[in-house]
Parts: structure tokens; C-alpha cells; sequence
């Protein structure tokens, strides 16, 4: 459970911050076509302006994908020391003089246990 928790506190702190950076981005877009449709900014400057949108756009998209891929390899490492907490407490009860047998003892495969 505290592996869930930690992994969902992650999750709603990335949500959150590439929330608050695409709320921040469309503000700077709605203020660009604000400007551009009354004519407040000359041809090179809303030029400019679209480059550096386009710019912090891109620099959102490669933030998701980072964040995206940190949380799945996060998750892929607690998920394996989950697993090999297990298949160390299986190898531990095999040796165990109430059970005649561990089936399965491999990393990630199927448990059998005979008494």
C-alpha cells in the first residue's frame, strides 16, 4: 500500500505541474492571438512571439514524455523488489521443514507450495 500511495502522490504532483504549465502556456497564447487580432504587435514581432509559444509548447511536450517515463520506470523497480520480497520469503519457507516443496520460485513466475 505504501507503494501505491507514494506512486499516486507522484502521479497528482506530475498532473499538477504539467497542468499548471499548459494553463500558463494557453494564458500566453490567448494574450498572443488577443494581440495579434488588434493589431498591437508588428508582422516580426508576433513572429517572434509565435516562435517562443511554439517553443514552450514543445518544451511541454518533452516534460510530459520525461515525467511519463520516470514514473514508469519508478513503478517498474517498485514493482521488481515487491517481487523479489516475495520469491525471497518463498526460497526462505522452502527450507522450512513443513513443506516438502516451492514450485516456482522463479523471478516473476507462477508459486506452488506443498505441504
Amino acid at each position: 500500500m505504501i507503494y501505491k500511495a507514494n506512486c499516486q502522490s507522484k502521479l497528482k504532483t506530475s498532473e499538477d505541474q504539467l497542468a499548471n504549465q499548459e494553463k500558463s502556456l494557453r494564458k500566453e497564447e490567448e494574450d498572443f492571438q488577443y494581440k495579434v487580432d488588434r493589431q498591437l504587435v508588428t508582422r516580426s514581432e508576433a513572429d517572434e512571439l509565435k516562435q517562443t509559444l511554439m517553443k514552450k509548447e514543445q518544451d511541454l511536450y518533452q516534460l510530459q514524455n520525461n515525467l511519463q517515463s520516470k514514473l514508469a520506470e519508478e513503478q517498474q523497480v517498485a514493482q521488481r523488489k515487491v517481487l523479489n520480497s516475495i520469491m525471497e520469503y518463498l526460497e526462505s519457507i522452502e527450507t522450512n521443514k513443513e513443506y516438502q516443496f516451492v514450485l516456482g520460485t522463479t523471478f516473476g513466475g507462477n508459486v506452488f507450495v506443498c505441504k
